[in-house]
């Protein structure tokens, strides 16, 4: 156990200084090259279909919701205000076509007492769709997002390893949910409350008491799926996810948890072939 100590401790250290030096790294302001007429065939062993989604998902009106749209809406949430308005612009052909609602965050952040956390996520409206709108949420971005990371799904991850190493281990898999919920017992109550899908979930419930959406999706790439993923289940909000860690055995560990029919039901995890982060958890 002594050794052990020693060894964590500088690594815990390394990080929490690394966290600190690149917390505040500059916004993304790099635009994204959009192709032209640009048409991907697909191989047998790496597809990525770019599909219309149905039921919870569907939108209606004139917006049709097809997965490549949340993947480009994941990845502009890495970007600055500007940048990412004007990519918007680009990618819809349309100038305003979605549009990023910077006062609604910024009010929500106020009026709930937010100011000053380190969650990044936007909302873009789609003024052609009254009522419609998408909450962007970024994923990991510097080493505080990483030890983010390892706050929400350590345990699991944990699990999922020591699953893998114990002969005959699946057999464990129907107990493993109520394991990680023991090991957040653990947790400090400090560190659950600043948690990013804490934020991510009172911001949704705060755009449904307000009533001016009829309806909301959220949407977000790495952590930024998992997060979005955590806060459509506990809201029962249609979250789409880009290369999310996923939340089977992490659910009884948020707060409040979730159900395993409200992850199957208002969830959808795209999963690249080769991607590590979606192996965390499980699907």
């Amino acid at each position: 156990l002594k050794s052990l100590k020693r060894i964590l401790l500088p690594v815990s250290s390394a990080l929490f200084a690394v966290a600190i030096a690149t917390a505040n790294a500059a916004e993304d302001t790099s635009d994204t090259i959009l192709l032209r007429d640009f048409k991907y065939d697909g191989v047998d062993n790496l597809r990525y279909p770019a599909c219309v989604l149905q039921k919870e998902f569907l939108v209606g009106g004139d917006i049709q919701p097809i997965a490549i749209d949340y993947a480009f809406a994941s990845q502009n949430a890495y970007k600055s205000l500007d940048t990412a308005q004007d990519q918007l612009d680009l990618w819809f052909g349309v100038k305003n076509a979605a549009v990023y609602n910077e006062t609604a965050v910024e009010t929500f952040k106020k009026e709930r007492g937010f100011l000053g956390s380190r969650s990044v996520y936007g909302l873009v409206e789609f003024p052609s769709v009254p009522g419609f709108a998408v909450i962007v949420v970024r994923g990991t971005k510097n080493a505080f997002d990483f030890l983010t990371d390892i706050q929400i799904y350590g345990a699991a991850a944990l699990l999922q390893l020591v699953r893998f190493l114990l002969p005959a281990g699946d057999a464990w898999t129907p107990i493993l949910h109520r394991v990680a919920s023991f090991m957040n017992i653990l947790e400090n109550s400090s560190l659950t409350n600043v948690t990013p899908y804490r934020e991510t979930t009172e911001f949704i419930k705060y755009l449904k008491e307000q009533g001016r959406y009829k309806q909301l999706h959220i949407t977000g790439h790495s952590l930024g799926g998992g997060i979005a993923m955590i806060s459509g289940a506990q809201t029962e909000t249609p979250a789409i996810a880009i290369s999310g860690p996923n939340l089977l055995l992490s659910r009884l560990t948020f707060q409040p948890p979730v159900s395993e029919e409200a992850v199957n039901i208002f969830t959808l995890n795209y999963i690249p072939r080769r991607d590590i982060v979606p192996m965390i958890d499980d699907r």
